[in-house]
């Protein structure tokens, strides 16, 4: 019979091989130049998105909603369409819905219900739990054309074009009710708290509503906006963010919503370029500009917003509607139905302190150990198993780097960077082959592989978060493995193991600079989240200077995982637990069985405790990079005169030409000659 201590230790080999599996990959580092080949100026990178999807279906499409992995387009001349988005690559038409042939002009979801803004039949409210069967939940008519929906606590603001600003209780879904309405000939709305912003229409601009009394809304305030055909509009915090069709957008300031003022208009666009529709989320703002495509903005400082990102097509289709979804833009497109974007890089992140985010790479560091290759036997050849296994370990983690500049620097001055650095996905991979064969008295087994018993090449276990610039001590545990799985009297019993881990260790980054030759010791910020490397721009530095980073360190100090302790269970019929021990890898001392006079070692020989899998300790390498800042130019002595002079000219030009003016004289002489007689 086999002994149940060398089993367990058996397990250990072969269960310690499936605990410590991870996905492998070859280091990478960052060399000639990699890291930022967009880092050439300070100015905004606004060819970082690009195209991954793209549903053709649709003829006149000009908005969308998501929700659950489908799009919800709505199209003029189609009705509503529902496409599945699980996969944005190849977006797929699953159902459509349209009521008398009418156009859906607007559409948005929440929940498994889809409220349709459907022109001149009124509002739809529809149940898509299941999009392949639309069942019509209730209606809303007033005798309109609804234009666009704003849902907002069990209320459906209603935009209707010839009604006005309708506002509908859904506490009953199947029985809407009317509770008041706001008249006017609006295109667009959006409630934030008491208040609903009202974008009005042609010459009327912004119109701010008092909603506390929902049957009796009341406009306390208008900014209008002469010769703009206003018809989009979003608030975020104390700012409205309103399109203004030809004339781009309008930055809005309505802390006091009794006296609503603009701070800022960006207009960017060519002769072609339409703002129809404006989305925000968090510090940024998405433009639909028609022909134009689209543009993204950074308006962390409303008053100094910055175009950081833009996209057109080139076949000239007309985009009238954005929205995102899980760091992917949708964009409704008119003439073609859906286009969807991604980011190049890492989206951007918002400006702050005038900051501005240069750009942003992410790399994998890579360390591997091993292989370790064990040939053993448990038992004797009566009953026994033999084993034989091959195993690699290692760290892998997904390193993003990210640089800060202020916005003017000038030659001479000292200025900081600030570059962030962080792992958000590090773990611990393994790779493993090998093969088992089993000894009865009843004759051997045939030889199985790992394979052949089910057991996966590869276990991925994301054993922290971080540990760039911080200390760590966590304990991570794998999913149970199966390893073995068979069939006994029409039962199904399983061989499962558990592995729990230990992770401990820090690291830090350095580097140096070819310009100094001096080796920078980075300093975390209190957040841990950026380091700041102080530089001097040389006095001879004119429009541009080039940072280069040379030796940019990893430093690990100590980062040990730890295979704390193994459980294992026989499960009956994958519920029923008819036989479970746990192994500590403490009492695991000494290697097995040695084949041919050699001691076959599973774990690091070099592992500071008998437990350890991964032990790291020393400077890894990571590649050079550059930094190429633009700088602003203090005036020279000469354009300042020149500035004043031309202001004065500015100044005294028109009275000159007056006083010289000959009419101007004899019409001088006659009341002169008047006033004598």
């Amino acid at each position: 019979m086999l002994n149940r201590n060398k089993f367990a230790t058996l397990l250990i080999f072969g269960l310690l091989v499936t605990s410590s599996i991870m996905k492998t990959r070859i280091a990478s580092s960052i060399t000639n130049y990699d890291l930022i080949d967009n880092f050439v100026s300070p100015q905004a990178n606004t060819s970082n998105l690009e195209k991954i999807g793209h549903f053709t279906g649709g003829k006149e499409v000009v908005s969308v909603a998501t929700n659950n992995g489908f799009a919800y387009l709505a199209d003029q001349e189609e009705g509503l369409l529902i496409v599945d988005i699980t996969k944005p690559e190849s977006p797929i038409l699953v159902n459509k819905y349209q009521a008398e042939n009418e156009s859906v002009y607007d559409v948005k979801v929440e929940g498994n219900i889809a409220f349709v803004a459907h022109g001149s039949v009124g509002l739809k409210i529809l149940d898509v739990t299941d999009p392949n069967n639309i069942i019509e939940k209730s209606e809303f008519d007033n005798g309109g054309l609804v234009w666009k929906v704003f849902l907002k606590d069990n209320m459906v603001f209603v935009v209707d074009r010839t009604q006005g600003l309708e506002i509908i209780n859904i506490d009953d879904i199947e029985n809407p009710t009317l509770l008041g309405v706001y008249e006017g000939q609006p295109y667009d709305v959006y409630v934030d708290g008491k208040f609903a912003y009202v974008a009005a229409g042609l010459n009327k601009g912004l119109e701010v509503v008092d909603i506390s009394k929902l049957e009796s809304p009341k406009k306390i305030s208008e900014l209008s906006f002469d010769r703009d055909d206003t018809v989009g509009i979003s608030v975020k915090g104390k700012y409205a963010f309103v399109a203004n069709k030809e004339h781009g957008m309008k930055i809005v300031s309505i802390s006091r919503p009794r006296n609503p003022k603009i701070i800022y208009e960006y207009y960017d666009n060519t002769s072609q370029g339409r703002t129809w529709n404006v989305f925000t989320q968090d510090s940024f703002v998405y433009l639909a500009n028609e022909l134009e495509g689209m543009e993204v903005l950074d308006v962390s400082d409303p008053n100094n917003p910055h175009k950081i990102g833009a996209f057109s097509s080139d076949s000239g289709v007309r985009i009238f509607n954005i929205i995102l979804d899980n760091d992917l833009i949708f964009l409704a497109s008119f003439d073609s139905g859906l286009e969807i974007l991604s980011w190049k890089t890492a989206p951007p992140k918002p400006m702050v302190d005038n900051y501005i985010q240069l750009d942003s790479r992410t790399f994998n560091f890579n360390h591997s150990v091993g292989p370790f290759i064990t040939e053993t036997l448990v038992g004797n050849e009566s009953i026994g198993m033999n084993l034989s296994l091959s195993l690699d370990v290692g760290l892998m983690s997904l390193i993003e780097i990210t640089i800060d500049t202020p916005l003017k620097i000038k030659s001479g001055e000292l200025t900081n960077l600030k570059i962030g650095i962080s792992g958000e996905n590090s773990s611990f991979w393994g790779k493993f082959d090998g093969s088992i064969k089993f000894f009865t008295p009843f004759g051997p087994t045939p030889t199985l592989t790992f394979s052949e018993l089910g057991v996966p090449n590869f276990v991925d276990l994301v054993a922290f978060q971080t540990f760039i610039g911080e200390e760590i001590i966590q304990d991570a545990q794998l999913f149970p493995i199966t390893l073995l799985e068979e069939s006994f009297l029409n039962y199904t019993y399983a061989f499962i193991m558990t592995p729990i881990f230990n992770v401990t260790g820090s690291a830090t980054v350095s580097a140096e600079t070819s310009n100094a030759n001096n080796e920078y010791e980075f300093t975390w910020t209190s957040d841990g989240e950026q380091i700041i490397l102080p530089i001097t721009i040389p006095e001879d530095a004119k429009e541009t200077y080039g940072l280069q980073i040379e030796k940019f360190y990893f430093n690990i100090d100590e980062l040990k995982i730890d295979l704390g302790k193994i459980r294992f269970d026989v499960i009956l019929a994958d519920l029923l637990p008819i036989y479970s021990w746990e192994i500590n890898m403490s009492d695991f001392v000494s290697p097995l069985t040695s084949v041919n006079n050699q001691e076959p070692y599973l774990l690091y020989p070099n592992q500071p405790t008998n437990q350890t899998i991964l032990f790291l300790d020393g400077i890894y390498p990571m590649g050079d990079f550059l930094i190429i800042l633009s700088l602003s130019q203090d005036l020279t002595a000469w354009a300042i005169l020149l500035i004043l002079l031309g202001t004065l000219a500015i100044i005294v030009i028109p009275w000159i030409l007056i006083f010289t003016n000959p009419g101007r004289k004899k019409e001088t002489q006659q009341v002169s000659e008047e006033v004598n007689e």
